[in-house]
């Protein structure tokens, strides 16, 4: 779930689409990660409940903050002490179940 426009090629979504179930993007979809709108139509459109998905983004704010208060799971792709973080995605496995 992105905030971004069309800044990225196709080509980089086909190459995400491997390893993704859905790429949303706000333009797209009419909300924002701001809004628990957007959140809402993800989990209809991909049939899962909120704690059914995973958020990983480089955004305190929006890509951590913002789906855990929407009830996704989320971590952050940075380096913070208090909370879910990794520095590369091979540190995800550290958090699933």
């Amino acid at each position: 779930f992105s905030n971004s426009s069309n800044l990225y090629p196709d080509k980089l979504d086909d190459e995400l689409k491997k390893m993704v179930d859905e790429i949303f993007y706000s333009h797209k979809i009419g909300h924002t990660k701001d809004e628990s709108e957007s959140y809402q139509y993800i989990e209809n459109k991909l049939g899962c409940k909120s704690n059914e998905i995973l958020h990983i983004g480089d955004s305190l704010e929006n890509d951590y903050f913002n789906p855990i208060k929407n009830g996704w799971n989320a971590i952050f792709y940075g380096k913070k002490d208090d909370i879910k973080c990794i520095s590369n995605l091979g540190e995800i496995l550290n958090y699933l179940d």
